[in-house]
């Protein structure tokens, strides 16, 4: 008897929108399963059932928004609790400033390294 092959799993943070979702797709369309990870649980949800109807693709949402202290360990602690391995990670989630680095806000600045 011949076990059956284990499909890889993406994770993907950021993924209920922009790069992210087209990032979620790509992974799908190529038979792999999807831990999704990001703020918004109703898009995340829509996402996976349409990524599970088109490609038959297993998708997870793990709502959590990644800027909160502890929030990884939660997301890792879920990921155990379910017994999901991560063969992948796309680290995507997170938004960037622009303008002079004197003017920005010390607030939005550690907001964006968190």
């Amino acid at each position: 008897m011949v076990a059956e092959k284990r499909r890889e799993t993406a994770l993907i943070t950021g993924a209920s929108g922009g790069i992210g979702e087209e990032l979620a797709k790509v992974c799908a369309a190529h038979d792999i399963d999807l831990v999704l990870v990001a703020r918004s649980e109703e898009r995340l949800r829509s996402l996976a059932n349409n990524l599970a109807s088109q490609h038959g693709t297993r998708a997870t949402v793990l709502p959590a928004n990644l800027a909160d202290p502890g929030a990884c360990d939660r997301l890792c602690q879920e990921l155990s609790a379910q017994r999901i391995e991560v063969d992948l990670l796309i680290n995507n989630a997170g938004f960037g400033m622009q303008g002079a680095f004197a003017q920005m806000d010390v607030q939005e600045i550690a907001d964006m390294l968190q």
